[in-house]
């Protein structure tokens, strides 16, 4: 339109202007959810590195003293499921915005068997790591 237009394109006295300005800010918004969307992404990759990070660490401490490697087995466990709820909510946040209808339950309901973990005693486990941290009287990793 601009380009039929020429420069009159730009001045607000013409129509072409206003459409070519809709169509612009129209591609900022769509760029928006985009973002939204990738940050998303990178939050959940982020996490799960770090998830994976904290269980490989504790696993190689355990063969290397598999007596001391209890606290950081358990701050590990600790870690990974205080992690869940928070990679479900961001999941469901990015399907909600992606999907409509059946097709956004249908993905919420995978989002749910994926997020799907074993119950741990995180208040026994929490107890046990301040008990070493208290008995060592500085932090123990």
């Amino acid at each position: 339109m601009v380009q039929i237009y020429g420069g009159y394109g730009y001045i607000q006295d013409y129509p072409a202007e206003r459409l070519y300005r809709d169509s612009r800010i129209n591609r900022i918004f769509e760029g928006t959810n985009e973002q939204e969307i990738v940050a998303i992404l990178a939050d959940l990759a982020i996490q799960i590195y770090a998830m994976e990070s904290a269980i490989l660490r504790a696993q190689k401490a355990r063969e290397a003293d598999p007596a001391g490697a209890e606290t950081k087995l358990n701050l590990a466990r600790v870690y990974v499921h205080d992690s869940f709820p928070l990679l479900e909510k961001w999941a469901r946040e990015a399907m909600c915005f992606l999907f409509e209808g059946d097709m956004r339950q249908t993905q919420l309901s995978i989002v749910k068997r994926m997020c799907k973990h074993q119950p741990a005693d995180l208040i026994g486990l929490r107890r046990e790591i301040a008990g070493r941290v208290l008995e060592a009287e500085k932090y123990v990793v």
